[in-house]
């Protein structure tokens, strides 16, 4: 049974006959079997015809197929059938010939999901998406699977243009059947570069994760490269030196290139005016390692490293006479225990200090007008040696009228720093609250505000000028507005409120003598005016 029930319902032997008529096989002499056709596909049914004959005379008969037992009309299977007819005393036999049907024609219903390969990247062709039909020899038709499909070698993926794909299927008797497709095949034209990121800050490491790369095809396509598939050479770019850099990508046997700029990050700016002799100095202590960029606001940029021979080494000669912004970036570092850059805007040399007493010629300080960024950021560690670091730097400035919060954050404080820094600037008349913000206090603070506004043009002292200062220190406000006549409104206070001369009675002689114009002067104690 188990064998019956495996057979196709089509392919099924007819069942047993029913009970003959009465009397249907008085006179039956023989028996003959003949079936409609004597080939048949598998599945296909067997029609079989048992002819009854009667007293020896073949033009006598009657069709009793339905009265005989038939075996061997399975068509499941292919291969040769004997097929018997049974009947009583009766039995004959014909054969047929069962065969398994075969494609004879194949068609492409639906295309592949993917009809445009790219020369650069595509190797294979795949079938994924694709409908094929074929058509047996019984007539009938079937949908291949993509299993049973392969795709004819010999087609080429690396010539832009459209192709024709063959692909096959193989009978079981090896008979093979072809049908084509088309495809189009893009080819690399060339490659863009192009970068998010195409400007760094001096010290920066290159970032080709910021790159992006566009692939260029025969067909006008453009389509993202993986990074991991680019050359990127970035051999000629250096973080630590300012300038332009080129960088090449290559891909698929093309490249492209494009720019990045190291830049300085410009943290001083000094407006001056060039004047009737159209020059400016900037002062660069001896035996100080620099490496300083400029630009002096006409155009022109300069790099400066090395030790200076002089105290006035950097001298610009401007095209005409009127305003200039000069900006500095970069480092300068001195050996010196108590300085380095020698940035001083003043005519004497007493102390040494790091901003201190350089400038040299009364003409070139008056031509000083605007002071803004940060002073410290470009003298790096001096050994921990803060003496006097600003000591006179912008001593007789007499046409500076503006500087900025934060102009020397990030140092600690120290004996004398800021001695006569602002002295005689006449026209300094306003300084804002957070000039000294960012100076921590050091371990040796005395005289540290030594005449540092000493005879200036200020006309008020700002809420909050020396928060955070620890005046603990010996004479650390001596002198500190000496001569500010111009002077209104409160004297100095600390952020709890009090006065300097409440929080610090013993370290402020003399500092706001001859500022008579103090609301509160008649208040300050005797020794601090």
């Amino acid at each position: 049974m188990a064998e019956e029930e495996a057979v196709h319902p089509a392919a099924a032997e007819l069942p047993p006959p029913p009970p003959p008529p009465p009397g249907w096989d008085v006179g039956l002499t023989s028996i003959d079997v003949t079936t409609n056709k004597t080939e048949y596909f598998v599945g296909e049914q067997i029609v079989v015809t048992v002819t009854g004959i009667y007293d020896g005379d073949i033009e006598n008969t009657i069709n009793i197929t339905e009265y005989v037992e038939i075996t061997g009309n399975d068509p499941s299977t292919a291969g040769s059938k004997t097929i018997t007819a049974r009947t009583g005393s009766f039995e004959e036999s014909t054969t047929v010939l069962v065969k398994q049907a075969k494609v004879i024609s194949l068609a492409v219903t639906k295309a592949p999901d993917k009809t445009v390969y790219y020369s650069d990247s595509d190797t294979a062709i795949t079938l994924n998406g694709i409908e094929v039909v074929g058509t047996l020899d019984n007539a009938s038709t079937i949908n291949i699977s993509i299993g049973s499909l392969q795709v004819v070698s010999g087609y080429n993926l690396t010539t832009a243009g459209q192709k024709n794909i063959t692909i096959k299927y193989i009978n079981t008797d090896s008979t093979i059947q072809t049908v084509d497709f088309q495809i189009t095949v893009a080819a690399l034209t060339g490659i863009t570069a192009a970068s998010d990121k195409t400007e760094y800050s001096r010290g920066t490491d290159f970032d080709a994760a910021a790159l992006t790369v566009t692939a260029n095809y025969s067909n006008g396509e453009h389509k993202a490269v993986q990074l991991s598939a680019v050359n990127v050479n970035y051999s000629s770019y250096n973080k630590n030196t300012a300038g332009a850099y080129t960088i090449t990508v290559s891909y698929g046997g093309y490249s492209d290139t494009y720019t990045v700029t190291v830049t300085v990050p410009y943290v001083l700016e000094l407006t001056i005016n060039s004047g009737s002799n159209k020059k400016f100095i900037l002062p660069i202590k001896q035996d100080t390692a620099n490496d300083l960029y400029i630009d002096w606001g006409d155009g022109e940029q300069q790099h400066y490293t090395g030790n200076p021979t002089s105290y006035r080494d950097l001298t610009h000669t401007y095209p005409d006479t009127g305003d200039y912004v000069i900006k500095l970036g970069g480092s300068t570092y001195s050996t010196y225990p108590s300085g380095a850059l020698g940035f001083g805007f003043t005519g004497s040399g007493s102390s040494g200090g790091d901003f201190d007493n350089d400038f040299n010629s009364d003409l070139n300080r008056s031509k000083l007008k605007v002071v803004s960024g940060n002073l410290v950021a470009l003298l790096g560690d001096y050994n921990g040696s803060n003496v006097h670091m600003f000591d006179s730097t912008f001593w007789k400035c007499t046409n500076l009228t503006t500087v900025s919060a934060g102009l020397f954050s990030g140092i600690a404080g120290a004996q004398y720093m800021f001695y006569c820094t602002f002295g005689d600037c006449t026209k300094l008349t306003t300084i804002p609250a957070g000039l000294f913000s960012g100076v921590s206090n050091g371990s040796d603070q005395s005289n540290m505000f030594d005449y540092t506004f000493s005879d200036s043009g200020l006309t008020s002292i700002p809420d909050g000028l020396f928060f955070g200062i620890n005046g603990n220190a010996y004479k650390i406000f001596y002198r500190t507005f000496l001569g500010c006549s111009n002077l209104t409104g409160n004297s100095a206070k600390t952020s709890d409120g009090r006065y300097l001369y409440e929080a610090y009675p013993n370290n402020g002689d003399d500092c706001y003598s001859g500022a008579t114009g103090l609301s509160d002067y008649a208040s300050i104690p005797v020794v601090w005016k």
